[in-house]
């Protein structure tokens, strides 16, 4: 088997609509709290704004990669963490296809660790299907 490596990272569209979004509706909650205004729920619906700008500016930033070869796999712990999962091929219990489409993710586990990764964060589809026939040949595609 060759070695495969994929880049791994977050859908850069999505996450400028959420860097968007909620990046308009913390500053206007920010002006509005600065001015004077707002209740208990103004400052936290500021806050939960503000933690999930942060979170599409770390999806549009953090870049990751799926690296399979021989021995092991080793994939980001999630789209917007730079923890690496190391899972060698001989300890995984559990390989399983779940979702549809476009969302779909594979499911990987050894003893209490499990790994998952989203096909969104792959190239695309074609990518996702040859890790997942490179793992299990028998699971084939959802």
């Amino acid at each position: 088997m060759e070695l495969l490596r994929y880049p791994y990272r977050a859908d850069p569209g999505l996450m400028l609509m959420i860097l968007g979004f909620f990046g308009a509706l913390t500053a206007v909650l920010g002006w509005v709290l600065i001015s004077g205004g707002g209740a208990w729920y103004a400052q936290a619906l500021f806050l939960a704004g503000l933690v999930f700008t942060i979170m599409g500016y770390l999806g549009l930033t953090r870049r990751g990669e799926v690296v399979l070869d021989t021995e092991a796999i080793s994939a980001p712990k999630s789209l917007l963490r730079r923890e690496v999962v190391h899972i060698a091929r001989a300890d995984l219990t559990s390989v399983e296809l779940r979702g549809r489409r476009r969302d779909r993710y594979l499911w990987l586990r050894a003893g209490d660790r499990k790994l998952v990764i989203a096909e969104r964060g792959l190239p695309g589809a074609e990518a996702f299907d040859t890790l997942v026939a490179a793992l299990d040949p028998g699971l084939g595609t959802a």
